[in-house]
């Protein structure tokens, strides 16, 4: 298992370069197209830039998870002997997924779905 995750994680560092490297064309192109009047303005460079800067936002987010490259909020300068070290990240990192089990079920219940109707008529 941890060699297939390995090799995900070399992929997903490619992708991620690799749209870095294309997302310089459609940002270029803009800048060109704005103060030049050599290239017309475009509309599909914003929304491709758009779409390179969303995965790379995403895929960055799942690298450095993968690598631990995630910022900490501390919130007590010296943790009490009682909630030592070790618990304290397991806590935070519970009470994280709580949040966000939270925020996915409220979307879900507030979203337009629910008000389709699930049958064919």
């Amino acid at each position: 298992m941890k060699k297939i995750l390995d090799t995900y994680h070399r992929l997903l560092t490619w992708v991620l370069a690799f749209a870095v490297a294309i997302l310089i064309i459609p940002v270029s192109i803009q800048i060109f197209s704005r103060f030049t009047a050599l290239i017309p303005a475009y509309i599909w460079t914003e929304e491709m830039s758009r779409f390179f800067f969303i995965w790379m936002v995403m895929i960055g987010a799942m690298i450095g998870l993968r690598e631990r490259l995630h910022f900490d909020v501390d919130l007590w300068h010296e943790p009490s002997p009682r909630f030592n070290a070790t618990s304290a990240p397991v806590a935070f990192t519970l009470v994280i997924q709580l949040i966000f089990r939270v925020l996915v079920v409220q979307t879900f219940l507030s979203s337009s779905l629910l008000i389709l109707p699930l049958h064919g008529t």
